[in-house]
């Protein structure tokens, strides 16, 4: 299910099918990469799920000669350093690609259900799907960059504090290990504290 809450979308398997099947309407040519989790928690029941989710995606797909699928782990920044920025739009639904994306000059089309406020212009963004079919078929000068100075206060905020999904007294961090009294106050402080 779609953590981050509801665009038209119920799972993520749904979004990429049907987002593959617009692009393929278009005869536009896909790389479709797998998320690097679903290799790094290989042991975790979920990743199994997931990499048999993409794995009959993959399979779905395997006669069209205009997608690719990338199935291994791989740096964001090492495919889009081999990608033309004039010529590519990224699309993924949520997450740090967005960042990468709009730090790296690229043009992205992503859902309003992300992790950060939707104050931040750094994507082309859709909240259902009518929204999202009709920004999928906009021709890339049709579409917005990211603002760099919106990256900029974003970064600022998650990266910097401390307290923040990224930050070092992050409380899922600290809850990971078996939660003991000292932790659970450390959590209790970080969150009455702001």
């Amino acid at each position: 299910l779609l953590a981050n809450g509801y665009d038209g979308f119920i799972r993520m398997d749904d979004w990429l099918k049907f987002t593959i099947d617009e692009l393929l309407k278009r005869n536009s040519k896909i790389l479709v990469k797998i998320h690097p989790n679903f290799h790094k928690y290989n042991k975790h029941f979920r990743s199994s799920y997931e990499i048999k989710i993409f794995n009959n995606i993959k399979k779905k797909y395997k006669n069209f000669q205009n997608i690719k699928f990338i199935d291994y782990p791989i740096l964001n920044k090492k495919i889009m350093n081999s990608i033309d920025r004039k010529k590519t739009i990224l699309i993924t639904h949520h997450g740090t690609p967005i960042l990468e994306g709009v730090a790296s000059g690229f043009k992205i089309i992503s859902s309003e259900m992300t992790r950060w406020d939707r104050k931040f212009k750094l994507s082309n963004s859709w909240s259902n799907r009518k929204e999202y079919k009709k920004i999928l078929n906009k021709n890339i000068s049709e579409l917005k960059h990211g603002s760099m100075n919106d990256l900029k206060k974003l970064s600022s905020e998650i990266f910097k504090d401390k307290f923040g999904v990224h930050g070092k007294e992050y409380f899922e961090k600290l809850l990971k290990n078996k939660p003991n009294q000292k932790i659970l106050n450390k959590i209790e402080k970080s969150i009455f504290s702001r």
